[in-house]
């Protein structure tokens, strides 16, 4: 399947404007390095220790967008050349930051040429077209997968804890209920919470034990 789509990861110095939707609300799974890794590349949480990459349908791991075909650049740090070589590509592109050992909120954003560049029901902040609806970078891999052509409804072949966020970004559908996380923190879009026996978060934590969707 030809798949005109990317994922570009690194650190995101805070002066640096990223292109297309950002998303204000955007928490990787873990705070670790290789577990939000992990979640990035398979689009399911990290406790689950999956073992199918959607990566893997889509190329190697390369630091820029040189090499044909290769779609997945992880770098030390996010550079302005990496955004013009995104621009140049016409490729719907991710951007992502990394998690800090304290917080797991991170810098997201999607460049999807003749769709971030419309009129995006979304809010305009500093020039800056925002997303704030909860969303995860669990949900980078069904949501390009979705854009590839990919069938990722519930109980597909393709299966993932992240959602695909097309119907947000496009006609500004709600993002997560709750997202949960080792510690027994759970986000919602309206509050965040850590306490003892918490049955939504309990429940989680038994579906991880489950192992991979796939």
């Amino acid at each position: 399947m030809t798949m005109n789509i990317a994922v570009v990861s690194g650190r995101i110095a805070p002066e640096l404007t990223l292109p297309g939707l950002n998303f204000s609300r955007a928490y990787a799974p873990s705070t670790d390095f290789r577990s939000a890794r992990l979640g990035l590349l398979t689009g399911q949480y990290p406790q689950r220790q999956p073992v199918t990459r959607f990566a893997s349908l889509i190329g190697t791991v390369a630091e820029d967008f040189s090499p044909a075909d290769v779609h997945i650049i992880e770098r030390a740090e996010i550079t302005p050349d990496l955004l013009d070589q995104a621009h140049d590509s016409g490729a719907a592109t991710f951007f992502v930051g990394h998690p800090t050992i304290d917080d797991h909120r991170v810098r997201m954003s999607l460049l999807w040429p003749g769709v971030t560049d419309t009129n995006l029901p979304h809010d305009t902040i500093d020039g800056v077209v925002t997303c704030n609806e909860l969303v995860s970078t669990l949900d980078i891999a069904p949501t390009l997968a979705a854009i590839a052509g990919y069938d990722v409804r519930p109980n597909a072949q393709l299966s993932f804890d992240g959602m695909n966020l097309t119907p947000v970004i496009r006609y500004g559908a709600t993002g997560h209920g709750g997202l949960f996380f080792d510690d027994g923190t759970v986000i919602t879009p309206t509050e965040v919470r850590r306490q003892a026996n918490d049955p939504e978060w309990t429940m989680w934590h038994q579906f991880m034990n489950m192992g991979p969707l796939q």
